[in-house]
């Protein structure tokens, strides 16, 4: 759904890549000897400051090693039109984990307890929680989805991820409590 927003292009290393040596960038190396290098600062903000004034007045008005190029010429000139905007809806990042699904078809997040399908019991899933939904997967399917629950011990169960032995309904409770009491009371 965000890939729709955010495009993402997975690259595969091929075997030679994944046995070269990692070297810094030269991108890197220019930041860490031409910015940080002798340098201290008093805090991130004052990083943010300090390295967004290098970089107007320093870093993007020199002439590219590589490109022999003013960055900043390149970029208003050729990269600026290629940039799309940026959505209105702002990204949501959601936590990820694993589970041990319980033999009461249920998984617990954040004080809470989820059911899953009894399929499920005893297995390990993945879990997705953002800041309204849980969503619950197994190698990739997706195999639950739950609003989150507000507090702490609080039950989100679908009937239908029990297997049919343990489905009831409430009418059903109803009369086998009628039976034990002898009376034929209904106890609701």
């Amino acid at each position: 759904m965000d890939s729709v927003l955010f495009p993402v292009e997975y690259i595969v290393p091929t075997t030679r890549a994944t046995t070269r040596k990692r070297v810094p960038r030269s991108g890197i190396k220019y930041v860490q000897s031409n910015f940080f290098a002798g340098r201290t600062f008093k805090d991130g903000d004052d990083v943010d400051s300090r390295l967004r004034n290098w970089q107007d007045n320093t870093a993007n008005i020199r002439i590219h090693g590589t490109t022999r190029k003013v960055p900043r010429e390149v970029f208003e000139e050729e990269e600026r039109a290629k940039l799309k905007p940026l959505p209105q809806a702002e990204f949501k990042l959601a936590k990820a984990g694993t589970r041990k699904v319980y033999h009461d078809c249920h998984i617990f997040c954040d004080y809470n307890y989820y059911s899953v399908p009894f399929e499920y019991v005893g297995k390990e899933v993945e879990i997705e929680m953002s800041k309204d939904l849980l969503k619950v997967y197994c190698k990739g399917k997706e195999i639950a989805i739950h609003e989150r629950q507000k507090g702490r011990g609080n039950f989100s169960t679908r009937p239908g991820h029990y297997p049919k032995y343990k489905r009831y309904s409430q009418n059903r409770v109803s009369r086998e409590v009628s039976d034990k009491d002898g009376q034929g009371r209904q106890l609701r």
